[in-house]
């Protein structure tokens, strides 16, 4: 009879040892609940308090900027419309006063354009800049001789007038602008090539 007494007491220890491990895995589960419900309403109101804020900016900017680390010398715009840039893990921003994005520029082949900039390519397609992104007309036939001129652009041995309109300017090969200046007897001499 003691025997089973003693086998009923190791039982019901045994019992007792289950039922606390089932009660501390119960509250390490529920911990872990709380602790992914917590990340999530702090992610949500990031979001919200960012959205509130971000104007013109797309969500995937948004979250770019919430989110990622961005590279050294790498340039982004702020929820503020800031134009900023990664220096060595800090941001410095030039500040946008007007809370309007800035129209950014595009680099082709090594050159900056401004918005709204219209240049030729290295394989002579016609482009434009919009807001950092190259936008250019595919052209099948090569690269005739062109010049650009005042943010327009001629053909070899086209004549236009110069940035004044009284004088003569012409299209030479190899890009150049020729430009001729009236004199008083009313013929022209070479005055100076661009």
């Amino acid at each position: 009879m003691v025997m089973l007494m003693v086998v009923a007491i190791m039982m019901l220890m045994a019992m007792m040892v289950v039922f606390v491990e089932m009660m501390m895995l119960l509250v390490l589960v529920m911990m872990l609940v709380v602790k992914v419900v917590v990340k999530v309403v702090v992610v949500v109101v990031m979001m919200v308090f960012v959205m509130i804020n971000a104007g013109d900016q797309s969500p995937q900017a948004q979250l770019k900027q919430m989110f990622l680390e961005y590279a050294h010398d790498e340039v982004f715009v702020d929820a503020d419309c800031n134009r900023c840039r990664c220096d060595d893990g800090r941001t410095v921003c030039e500040m946008n006063a007007d809370g309007r994005p800035e129209e950014e520029s595009c680099i082709n082949d090594g050159k900056e354009y401004a918005h709204d900039e219209v240049f030729l390519d290295a394989d002579c397609n016609r482009c434009r800049c919009d807001d950092g992104t190259t936008i250019c007309e595919m052209n099948a036939e090569g690269c005739p001789e062109v010049c650009e001129y005042n943010n327009n652009w001629y053909e070899a041995g086209d004549s236009f007038p110069d940035d004044v309109g009284c004088n003569t300017c012409t299209c030479l090969r190899g890009g150049l602008v020729a430009c001729y200046r009236m004199s008083c007897s009313g013929t022209t001499t070479p005055d100076y090539v661009k």
